[in-house]
């Protein structure tokens, strides 16, 4: 059993990163511990096996492609355990999930690939060289049996949980009278990982005030830096000067990212402003996206890789993301740095509520004068947009003293 003491006085300590699967926020977490010597492993899906027998195949597809595009910055392939089976299975669910009359099959595809990427975790625990000065940082959702295995071994466990508590997603559930959000199984083990957690870092202080209070005294807010090569392009792209035009969503197009109210708004908009819709339907949603194909002014886009979401959102004068239970989403980050006007939700803000025209207790014609306003006047609220840009940038820069305070607040509760 590893002590207190023995953690504080080896300062060398390491870390394991269970990313889960096909998310890149961690992925961020897990370069700037490999630069700073402090990564013992990454665990995930193959977004992490960039020199496996599989580039070929994710190369000939364009979801592949958009991972490849984003895997850089750990250049010791020992480093990196990848679970190939886990993520097709994943990418099963998805297929499954496409269809209601198979979505259930597509929920038990996705728990037993929660599992196999947990079984995975567990092992790089176990054979870890560095246990006696090991911490555990793991999505919610993926730590179940190895957070287990890491609390017997007095290993510091912390949780990344990125949206809102799973009490508050049933409650919209209910109140919406909508379909259920999530599979009630994935939901537990969820909710199991925040209880066992050692701290449990989330992206906002509107996704800490879901969760109950008993949790409270275990929660930091920390979110993720954005991603390098995305900061990298836009300033690249925002030196080219271009006229800003019309309207986007990006993100899952589902009735969680609000979908509906989507479609409301952009049924009101003047035909002559373009809307770009970025996402994969979810398939209890379909008849929306059929009333929006009948807008000419409207194009729906399944997937781009992340340089063309940069350029589309240099290129847009608004970004249109009212989200109902998003916790802090990246895509306003990136939109905020793109220096886009952002028309979102205050769950979905993160830390910047402050810089964002907040949709929450607005009636969509509301919303439609508004939107319409920042399309006719692209240039307006400069400044607001620079300073909104200039503070996600030292919040980001200030990640890493953050992140390792919240592993040595982990280390004191064990």
């Amino acid at each position: 059993m590893i002590t207190n003491a023995d953690f504080l006085n080896n300062k060398d300590f390491k870390v394991i990163v269970n990313t889960g699967l096909n998310k890149f926020p961690m992925q961020q977490t897990a370069e700037m511990l490999f630069r700073g010597d402090r990564l013992d492993s990454i665990v995930g899906g193959w977004m992490l096996a960039e020199s496996s027998k599989l580039k070929g195949l994710m190369l000939s597809s364009k979801k592949g492609r958009r991972i490849l595009n984003r895997i850089r910055g750990i250049d010791n392939a020992r480093l990196i355990k990848s679970s190939i089976t886990a993520e097709i299975c994943a990418q099963l669910a998805r297929i499954f999930q496409r269809s209601k009359r198979f979505y259930f099959l597509g929920n038990l595809l996705w728990s037993l690939a929660f599992g196999l990427v947990d079984r995975l975790a567990c092992r790089c625990i176990r054979n870890s060289s560095a246990l006696t000065h090991l911490i555990y940082h793991c999505r919610s959702g993926f730590g179940h049996h190895s957070i287990k295995l890491s609390k017997s071994l007095g290993v510091p466990v912390v949780v990344e949980h990125t949206i809102a508590h799973q009490n508050f997603l049933s409650q919209i559930e209910k109140s919406s009278g909508m379909r259920k959000l999530t599979e009630e199984r994935l939901l537990k083990r969820v909710s199991a990982d925040c209880e066992m957690a050692d701290l449990i870092l989330v992206p906002s202080t509107w996704v800490r005030d879901t969760f109950p209070i008993h949790l409270l005294s275990k929660i930091m807010v920390l979110a993720p830096p954005i991603d390098s090569n995305f900061v990298k392009t836009t300033e690249l792209m925002l030196s080219d000067k271009r006229e800003r035009r019309g309207v986007v969503f990006i993100g899952a197009c589902s009735y969680r990212k609000n979908i509906d109210f989507v479609e409301k708004v952009i049924q009101l908009l003047p035909r002559d402003i373009r809307v770009t819709i970025v996402g994969s339907w979810d398939p209890n949603c379909l008849h929306i996206r059929k009333s929006l194909l009948n807008r000419e002014n409207i194009s729906l886009i399944s997937s781009l890789p992340h340089e063309q979401i940069a350029r589309l959102l240099v290129d847009s004068a608004v970004l249109f993301f009212p989200s109902r239970a998003e916790g802090r989403a990246r895509v306003v980050d990136e939109a905020i740095y793109a220096e886009c006007e952002v028309f979102c939700t205050f769950a979905a803000a993160g830390l910047s509520d402050d810089f964002v025209n907040l949709l929450d207790d607005k009636s969509e014609r509301q919303v439609v004068k508004e939107i319409v306003n920042s399309c006719k006047n692209p240039g307006s609220n400069a400044k607001k947009k620079k300073k909104a840009k200039r503070k996600l940038v030292s919040d980001d820069t200030n990640y890493q003293l953050r992140l390792y305070m919240a592993y040595q607040e982990a280390i004191t509760k064990i």
